[in-house]
């Protein structure tokens, strides 16, 4: 589920889980979602800084968690902006968008902490376009300047 952002994981997991089990721990987060149910990028931000920081699960369990992210497959979109020596531990999803029926466009996401040398961060782009690949371009180039960058966004 986690390292090729399988949906079919995913749901077979919440199908297990009793709703108001997940509801309440999206509470106890402050884990909102937007009005269609969408986790938003700020939320993504949250949780990892919980894994990161330990503030929901303990230390060993936020470490672990945190090295199954550094996993992930998806390497076009935050990791393709890096140096290759930078570890990453991020979230992809992709999705269609469909209007009846018919695929009219793709959504692609990539959330994560790079673990920049002296000055970790977290960077989560949320795109929406109808190629696939020129979303994976922006993703790319977005983290590239945000890794070039980094020093100025931490003194504001």
């Amino acid at each position: 589920m986690i390292v090729d952002s399988d949906n079919v994981a995913k749901n077979a997991i919440l199908d297990a889980l009793n709703p108001a089990s997940l509801q309440d721990i999206y509470e106890e987060m402050s884990f909102l979602q937007d009005e269609a149910g969408n986790i938003t990028p700020k939320n993504y931000v949250r949780f990892l800084s919980r894994l990161y920081n330990a503030t929901y699960l303990n230390r060993t369990y936020s470490n672990m968690a945190l090295e199954l992210l550094t996993k992930t497959s998806f390497n076009d979109g935050l990791v393709a902006g890096l140096p290759t020596n930078v570890k990453v531990a991020h979230k992809y999803g992709e999705r269609g968008i469909y209007e009846d029926n018919a695929l009219v466009g793709v959504e692609l996401h990539d959330c994560g902490l790079v673990y920049a040398e002296k000055s970790p961060y977290f960077v989560c782009i949320m795109t929406k376009g109808a190629d696939i690949n020129n979303l994976a371009k922006i993703l790319r180039d977005i983290s590239g300047a945000v890794y070039r960058n980094r020093a100025q966004f931490a003194a504001s």
